[in-house]
């Protein structure tokens, strides 16, 4: 996958379960507009905590996702 001029990626296996990839880093030159869609639930997780506050600004500069899903492993390595 080629992604757009000023952003890279990363991809590594952190030991999850197996020895797939299963951390991606997708990190931009600059600050971007973002968003986010969150739970709304009232006892939502600590990491759903940080990320409302890292993007309420409504900017971000990386996106981590840590996953077993097949996205994560549809990223070259930077």
């Amino acid at each position: 996958m080629k992604l757009p001029q000023g952003f890279g990626a990363y991809v590594a296996n952190i030991g999850i379960k197996d020895n797939s990839q299963d951390l991606t880093l997708v990190v931009a030159e600059s600050a971007c507009v973002a968003s986010g869609v969150f739970t709304q639930s009232r006892f939502a997780g600590p990491s759903v905590v940080v990320s409302r506050e890292n993007i309420a600004d409504n900017s971000a500069r990386a996106v981590v996702v840590i996953s077993k899903m097949q996205m994560s492993q549809q990223v070259p390595k930077a």
